[in-house]
């Protein structure tokens, strides 16, 4: 990085790193699921980017470069929480505090904003993405939902831009075949 004096390193910051914030932020609500935890998360990312600001190469994309601690942080939260333990949630209805039929939770409450993505879409649609596991429908995600080059998608998911191509591509045409009948159905697609 060519700035050296504190005012300068800040001035480059907020002009290089700045203009990332919205993005940043959308990806950290679709990683922990609701706003506030996108809020810290983002919070986390920049002060992560600018403790470590001499680290950043100029000339190189800096949004990839954020979102690569998004991901890094995301991760190792996520990962700090898993290993605590196990929560049942229980029915309130029948007794206060207890559920009919407990059901284990392993996951974080912020594992994933695609939750919130999921729970706006038909069922059929829902399911198909389901189907074609979490590291393809994550790329599908951020390729066409986020609108993420393939070489971002790549540094986000820690893979080779080759891997990301051969993913999306499969994972599309699995989604054709598992969603023809209905986009039939929506006349979408004719017979």
């Amino acid at each position: 990085m060519a700035p050296y004096s504190y005012a300068e390193r800040e001035k480059f910051f907020l002009e290089t790193a700045l203009p990332h914030l919205n993005a940043v932020h959308d990806s950290a609500l679709r990683l922990a699921g609701n706003d506030v935890d996108a809020e810290d998360l983002t919070q986390t990312t920049f002060l992560k980017a600018y403790r470590f600001f001499d680290k950043f190469r100029e000339g190189t994309d800096c949004k990839a470069w954020l979102l690569t601690i998004l991901k890094n942080t995301f991760i190792n939260q996520y990962r700090r929480r898993t290993r605590g333990p196990v929560t049942i949630e229980l029915d309130e209805e029948k007794f206060p505090g207890v559920r009919d039929e407990p059901q284990l939770s392993t996951t974080s409450e912020s594992e994933t904003g695609e939750s919130e993505l999921m729970g706006m879409l038909d069922e059929e649609v829902e399911e198909a993405l389901s189907s074609i596991g979490e590291e393809s429908r994550k790329i599908v995600l951020l390729s066409s939902v986020d609108g993420f080059s393939y070489k971002e998608i790549a540094e986000i998911m820690g893979c080779p831009v080759g891997t990301v191509r051969s993913r999306l591509s499969r994972a599309r045409r699995a989604l054709r075949t598992l969603l023809r009948k209905y986009a039939i159905q929506q006349g979408v697609l004719r017979k």
